[in-house]
C-alpha cells in the first residue's frame, strides 16, 4: 500500500519522552519535539472503562506517515496534534521499506 501526499493532510508532532528525577527524587515525564510532519489521523474505535472510580474513555487511532529514517518511535514516544496526545502503541512500517509508517495509538479522556 502506497501512502499518497494527499492523504497526509494534518500536522503533526512527534516528541520523544524522558524521564527525569525532580529536586525530591521523584520521577517525572516530560516530552520533548523532535519533528512536526504531515499524517493521516483516522479514529478506528472506543471504549469507556471505570479506573479509580472514575469514568474514562480511550479512542484508538490509526496515524499514517512518512517514515523518518533519523528517527525511531517507541511507546515511550507521542504524537501531538492540535490540542490532542496520542500514545504511540505500535509502529508498523508499511511494505518493510522504511518510506511509511502506520502508528497504532490511545487518545485518553478523563
Amino acid at each position: 500500500m502506497v501512502v499518497k501526499a494527499g492523504r497526509l493532510r494534518h500536522r503533526v508532532t512527534l516528541q520523544r519522552g524522558t524521564v527525569t528525577a525532580n529536586s525530591h527524587g521523584d520521577q517525572v515525564r516530560s516530552y520533548v519535539d523532535l519533528r512536526t510532519v504531515w499524517a493521516d489521523v483516522e479514529a478506528l474505535g472506543g471504549r469507556e472503562f471505570l479506573a479509580a472510580e472514575h469514568v474514562q474513555a480511550e479512542v484508538t487511532s490509526r496515524i499514517t506517515l512518512r517514515a523518518q529514517p533519523d528517527i525511531t518511535l517507541t511507546p515511550a514516544d507521542r504524537i501531538v496534534w492540535g490540542s490532542r496526545i496520542f500514545d504511540i502503541r505500535h509502529v508498523i512500517d508499511l511494505q518493510g521499506r522504511s518510506r511509511d509508517w502506520q502508528v497504532m495509538a490511545s487518545e485518553f479522556f478523563a
